[in-house]
């Protein structure tokens, strides 16, 4: 099975947070047994953590790295970890020579994190002669592979960042990017939206907020900007009818978005005016959320976007501490 970028990250932040920048593992004789006897790979790797911190044992990154060696030598994922550990020396000696070891071993078994690295070696010279043309070759094995190093090579071309800017380049791997990734298609749409670095494109940022809303239909960013571009007419025809469509799906789980479209519904915002309907939304939003409920008794207070009435604004108080206690 392919592992995510963000496997990856969370894998890398283990070393982070065992570097000082979090709570380190700390050793103790549950953790060795529970290492010894199960062999799961995290619990190891975190044995040889303490090793190499010194965390409730004496420091010794001999031993650190039988640990570390014992998990990264079946796991190509781990070993570009090992690998990173090397290159920044907050776990083993620094390294670049060892480093790049880790991630040639992990790159020849198609870890796309160790050829994005080995890539990065290549481009900086680090632990090898600095070579641009294999470097690239490393980044677009990775790029290949994951949309998120996708989206970097195209980072890179657009800011001329080891390899010759080219905005059109950075244009295709943006594209090919948000083709493997939902959040990146959402990205590239706000990319062309705002004129970032790119030509600013409004049909093409509607065509990218509205495809990922029809094939994904738990992803409220991409809903909610798809009924923003219908609400103002951005991309594509103006359609309130749409708009409060795009809207009421987005908001479907979430209390903000119910009560902005509670907002919109009783302004007429994007929206045909509706202050029933807003109602029901606002209630909705305040159903469960104390937050929410507060905001309603404020709104029957002082009859913004609703009727006055203080008997209203009480009870609403009254269930926002209620919910708060809990």
């Amino acid at each position: 099975m392919k592992r995510t970028l963000l496997t990856l990250v969370t894998i890398l932040m283990m070393g982070m947070a065992a570097s000082g920048h979090d709570d380190p593992p700390v050793f103790s004789q549950e953790l060795l047994n529970e290492a010894t006897t199960t062999g799961d790979p995290a619990t190891m790797w975190m044995v040889g953590q303490c090793y190499a911190l010194g965390s409730g044992v004496e420091r010794d990154t001999t031993t650190a790295l039988q640990w570390f060696m014992r998990v990264a030598q079946n796991d190509a994922q781990y070993m570009t970890c090992l690998g990173s550990y090397y290159e920044n020396g907050n776990m083993m000696p620094k390294s670049y020579d060892r480093a790049v070891q880790c991630y040639r071993q992990a790159a020849e078994q198609d870890e796309f994190g160790a050829q994005w690295n080995l890539g990065r070696c290549y481009a900086k010279g680090y632990g090898v002669p600095q070579d641009k043309a294999i470097a690239m070759q490393w980044y677009e094995r990775a790029a290949n592979q994951e949309g998120g190093y996708m989206w970097q090579l195209g980072e890179m071309y657009l800011e001329g960042d080891d390899v010759p800017q080219d905005t059109q380049r950075a244009i295709q791997c943006f594209e090919r990017a948000a083709q493997q990734e939902d959040y990146l298609s959402v990205l590239l749409g706000e990319r062309y939206m705002s004129g970032d670095g790119i030509p600013q494109d409004l049909k093409r940022a509607f065509q990218c907020f509205e495809q990922v809303a029809k094939r994904n239909d738990g992803f409220s960013t991409a809903q909610w900007k798809t009924g923003e571009c219908y609400a103002n007419g951005i991309g594509v025809q103006q359609d309130k009818a749409m708009a409060q469509h795009w809207f009421e799906l987005a908001a479907a789980d979430d209390d903000m978005l119910k009560w902005e479209l509670g907002e919109r519904l009783a302004t007429g915002n994007g929206v045909k005016q509706d202050k029933a309907a807003a109602l029901k939304w606002f209630e909705l939003a305040a159903d469960d959320n104390p937050f929410y409920q507060r905001k309603l008794a404020e709104c029957y207070a002082s009859g913004k976007y609703v009727t006055r009435d203080k008997a209203q604004a009480a009870q609403w108080l009254k269930r926002a501490e209620k919910s708060a206690g809990k």
